[in-house]
């Protein structure tokens, strides 16, 4: 096995979420791609800014202890 990947479909559309595999896997991808009408993309899950400083401010702003 040279590859392998999971992806999501949205029509004519691949998005790529996990790719194991070396360049030569990825060349096989995109040939693969040019042969046929479906477009293929890497999709990575991003967390904003915003998101991670909100957690952020959960985790760790934690009130004092009243006695």
């Amino acid at each position: 096995m040279i590859a392998a990947f999971k992806a999501k479909r949205h029509g004519w559309k691949l998005s790529v979420t996990e790719f194991l595999g070396d360049d030569r896997g990825r060349e096989i991808l995109r040939e693969w791609q040019e042969g046929t009408d479906v477009e293929v993309e890497d999709h990575v899950n991003r967390v904003s800014d915003a998101e991670v400083q909100d957690w952020y401010e959960k985790m760790y702003s934690r009130k004092p202890r009243e006695s």
